[in-house]
């Protein structure tokens, strides 16, 4: 795959360190900035510091210290046109629990680095 030509942001929250790094490096490798996050307070304190929009919101649906649906609202208010993708290991019961609905960008995982890839900018690309 061939990296964008522009910089757009991505805010990555994700709680295991491998799995954040793995998805930084792959994103990056992209052509995306990456602002890399181990939980929401973590990525709403990165995102206050960043100077310049976030694109797209990257969160694992189950978190410690804060819900993903809070880590949504407080992006949405510093960034109000940031695209989310939820990502989880968890199932439909536990998404729906958690506020996710059905039609909402979302990624199963184990995923592999493409279908991270793909999905990032199937996103991007809906929000021009």
């Amino acid at each position: 795959m061939t990296p964008v030509a522009a910089r757009e942001t991505i805010l990555l929250v994700e709680d295991d360190d491998s799995i954040r790094t793995l998805m930084a490096t792959v994103l990056q490798d992209q052509g995306y900035q990456v602002l890399a996050a181990g939980d929401g307070i973590q990525a709403l304190q990165q995102l206050q510091l960043h100077k310049g929009p976030c694109h797209l919101l990257v969160t694992d649906v189950i978190m410690p210290r804060m819900k993903s649906t809070v880590l949504v609202e407080g992006v949405k208010v510093m960034q109000p046109g940031a695209r989310i993708l939820y990502m989880s290991g968890y199932a439909g019961e536990t998404l729906e629990a958690s506020g996710i609905h059905e039609d909402t960008p979302f990624l199963q995982k184990p995923f592999l680095p493409s279908t991270l890839i793909e999905k990032v900018q199937e996103i991007l690309k809906s929000n021009e």
